[in-house]
């Protein structure tokens, strides 16, 4: 009897446990939602205690709250986490350009060792061996979990996270027109606060910036003071003063 009462016990216990499976897996149904799922997976870092979203935080604009951000084992960050917000027209990645995709950008994380440190075929295997994220993979994608497929769930999650309620998010989305005056204010208001005002306050290279990130048909005379964070405007004002006597 007790025999008995043990597999029936077994049975109900795995009926409920693949019910749970199917019933997320219904939930999701394209690539965008997989790479939302993906964004908070925690077994995507070598000792499964980060995930993406643990320092591109959603409710802080999917960035983080301190200066550098911590990576398995307690490991800083060498830079601060940008926000993933609007990346969908950038034409390229990370504060020094290095990824020129979003498939490209989305794994550099996993890899790094000072952020999850997990090999992306590493990173695969799990996935593999999960059966909710084999089952997903199998109905979005028709194959199993591959680097390429884990790239494209990541890029079509972070192409929704847009805002769209100025005229120039309508403008960077190709809804909307700007004048000539509107399209290179916004543009280089733009550049200034993303690239100017924290770059420079994590030592990246000034010349470096004003060569890659900050457009040349921008007034550098126009970029606010109050963009800069404190200390950085004395740094910028010497080297903008040192080429352009």
């Amino acid at each position: 009897r007790k025999i008995f009462l043990f597999i029936a016990s077994l049975s109900a216990f795995i009926l409920l446990v693949s019910a749970g499976f199917n019933d997320q897996s219904k939930k999701i149904n394209t690539k965008e939602a997989l790479g939302k799922k993906l964004f908070s997976e925690k077994i995507l870092s070598l000792d499964s205690t980060v995930s993406c979203a643990s320092c591109h935080i959603p409710s802080y604009a999917f960035a983080d709250t301190v200066a550098f951000s911590i990576g398995i084992n307690g490991i800083p960050t060498k830079r601060n986490t940008p926000s993933v917000l609007n990346m969908k027209n950038r034409p390229y990645f990370f504060w020094d350009g290095r990824a020129s995709s979003l498939e490209e950008q989305s794994l550099m994380p996993i890899k790094n060792p000072d952020e999850m440190g997990l090999p992306i075929e590493e990173a695969i295997k799990r996935l593999n061996k999960n059966p909710i994220y084999r089952q997903l993979f199998k109905k979005i994608f028709n194959q199993p979990v591959t680097e390429k497929n884990l790239a494209a769930a990541f890029a079509a999650f972070e192409k929704t996270l847009e805002t769209v309620d100025s005229k120039f998010d309508d403008w960077s989305n190709n809804i909307k027109n700007l004048n000539a005056s509107e399209e290179e204010a916004g543009y280089c208001s733009l550049a200034a606060k993303q690239n100017v005002s924290i770059a420079i306050s994590w030592k990246i290279s000034p010349m470096m910036i004003l060569i890659e990130h900050i457009p040349m048909i921008c007034n550098l005379n126009q970029i606010p003071i109050s963009l800069l964070p404190p200390n950085s405007a004395v740094q910028l004002g010497a080297f903008f003063g040192s080429i352009f006597k």
